[in-house]
């Protein structure tokens, strides 16, 4: 028994003989095809889900492509409140397909498109533990499908608000990034991922959050101070471009139409005369404080939660309902973080 144990850990200390082992490298690859099999379940989440009933969709996601394809944006005047000038352009495909396509068809599409994320995080999971065998490969899956079932993910499956849509290029971009840790490695990676995140930004402006957080992220990656400035530079022109590409030519409609390239929001600093001298900020999901902003993946999970189980009449079945949600969100914050301290003690960075 002792001899076995010595034989797996030389296999598991020598990064050679484990891809040779011919009996393991098919087990390696078994995740990465599940993860690829897991997609047409989101399809299906998104069917059971049924048609989209929500405010939103009601108020502009169906409204705001029909008036950008039909000729009405000089015609109609703000028809769905703020959210009329929200870009349109992420709404159009779904939009032109319903049209031409059965509702169930574009539901399943939708959902599968959303199942990406999951093949996304599976990829990035893999490389941020540095799986190299197949319990690796098992971790980073099993990491991938609670980052894609938490109290948001799964209600947003299908869904018009296009969320996890733009997340596809946030975790694209990433993705590039985690695969460029050393001081050699090509510009084009980190200019590719601040264009993927650019057309995030420039699609829908909620996603610009992100781009912050992937340029202190391109900033920590070890390097030379001087390539990680510019790196960040790169970063920074890819991001300009993929935002011009995608949105500029809707700022600059609103510039033309109300003097504010992103109306209504930032009126008190740039003052178009047709609202208000006001942010339009919705001051609702936006932390209060330090330890809220730290713990607001629980935070949020049962604000929401609230919102979709107002419509139960029974109040302990409203209390099990926030329950699992406070457990998806829950578990996935401290699996990821979980994952992120693995990789530093791995990386031996804790060293002095």
């Amino acid at each position: 028994m002792g001899r076995i144990i010595r034989r797996y850990a030389a296999h598991r200390n020598d990064p050679m003989t484990i891809d040779d082992r011919p009996s393991i490298a098919p087990l390696r690859s078994v995740p990465s095809a599940l993860a690829w099999a897991l997609v047409p379940l989101f399809g299906l989440i998104s069917l059971w889900h049924g048609r989209d009933t929500g405010w939103d969709f009601r108020n502009y996601h169906w409204y705001n492509p029909y008036a950008l394809l039909t000729g009405r944006l000089d015609f109609d005047v703000a028809v769905a409140h703020h959210a009329t000038y929200y870009n349109p352009l992420p709404d159009v495909p779904v939009f032109v397909a319903a049209q031409h396509l059965p509702p169930w068809f574009v539901g399943f599409a939708v959902g599968c498109v959303h199942g990406l994320n999951l093949v996304l995080l599976f990829r990035i999971a893999r490389v941020a533990i540095g799986a190299r065998t197949s319990r690796d490969q098992w971790l980073s899956l099993a990491l991938a499908v609670v980052g894609t079932s938490g109290g948001m993910a799964l209600i947003l499956i299908g869904n018009s608000s296009n969320d996890m849509t733009m997340t596809l290029f946030v975790l694209a971009a990433l993705l590039l990034v985690v695969r460029a840790d050393g001081a050699t490695v090509e510009m084009w990676r980190f200019g590719a991922a601040g264009f993927a995140c650019g057309m995030a930004v420039g699609l829908k402006l909620t996603m610009a959050p992100f781009a912050v957080g992937l340029a202190v992220g391109v900033f920590a990656l070890t390097a030379p101070l001087q390539v990680r400035w510019r790196r960040v530079a790169v970063l920074g022109l890819g991001g300009i471009a993929g935002a011009a590409l995608f949105g500029g030519a809707w700022a600059h409609t609103l510039w033309q139409q109300t003097g504010n390239p992103f109306f209504p929001y930032f009126n008190d600093i740039i003052g178009s005369p047709l609202i208000l001298d006001a942010s339009y900020r919705d001051q609702r999901f936006v932390p209060r404080s330090l330890f809220e902003a730290l713990v607001y993946p629980f935070v949020f999970s049962a604000m929401w939660c609230g919102y979709r189980c107002s419509a139960c009449i029974d109040t302990s079945s409203r209390s099990r309902c926030s329950r699992r949600c406070w457990w998806r969100s829950g578990w996935g914050w401290c699996s990821a973080r979980a994952g992120a301290m693995r990789r530093w003690w791995r990386s031996g960075a804790w060293h002095c």
